[in-house]
């Protein structure tokens, strides 16, 4: 090779490196920046929801075959609510309420992640209901997002939370009283310490 040649070469070699070069810095500098306004790893993975909840139609408790509400955490079940009440009709029959609260329950979760922890007795359209909530104060924010549960005119809230809640627990708060307006709360967080565990299985009915 003559020795223009080479020079020529290397001034297009030089050349072409240095307009390179400004450009792999910005990448670099940019991919460093998105890095950095990441959140760590495991803050990612403590914001992914621990609990998932769906309907076993056919779960054995006590001796009897009840449809059941139940969350699943760290590959177990943990049964929440039993359905028996029949009184609803075939439109909300047993099975139609345990499926709807799981996919309520599941709905909310994917939504908020960890960050509701309670469920509340309040009010809506003039029945009384159960919703989800993210505070032990949500008696008088239930609306149609956080509604889990609604229960006949008259029906006592305490009573029925006692009724369905698959173990009795000390997770239940009742304020002011036993009536229809008594203020009810479940911790949820409490209630799934408390309560036994039996080991997941196939799911017949999914969330």
């Amino acid at each position: 090779m003559s020795e223009k040649k080479a020079d020529f070469l290397k001034i297009m070699l030089t050349g072409g490196i240095a307009a390179i070069l400004p450009g792999v810095a910005l990448v670099i500098n940019s991919l460093t920046e998105y890095k950095k306004t990441q959140p760590p790893e495991e803050s990612r993975e403590e914001q992914r929801s621990k609990y998932s909840f769906w309907c076993d139609p056919y779960h054995a408790i006590d001796g009897k075959t009840l449809p059941t509400t139940l969350i699943t955490t760290d590959k177990v079940d943990i049964p929440f609510f039993t359905w028996e009440d029949k009184s609803f009709g075939d439109k909300w029959s047993p099975v139609e309420r345990c499926q709807a609260v799981a996919r309520r329950l599941q709905v909310f979760n994917e939504k908020h992640g960890d960050f509701f922890k309670y469920i509340t007795g309040g009010s809506l359209n003039n029945y009384p209901v159960f919703c989800i909530s993210k505070t032990k104060n949500n008696s008088d924010n239930c609306n149609e997002d956080n509604l889990l549960i609604t229960l006949k005119k008259g029906e006592d809230k305490s009573k029925v939370l006692r009724e369905i809640i698959a173990f009795q627990t000390e997770a239940i708060r009742v304020k002011r009283g036993n009536s229809s307006n008594s203020e009810i709360i479940l911790d949820i967080e409490q209630y799934i310490k408390e309560a036994p565990r039996i080991q997941s299985k196939k799911r017949v009915i999914s969330h």
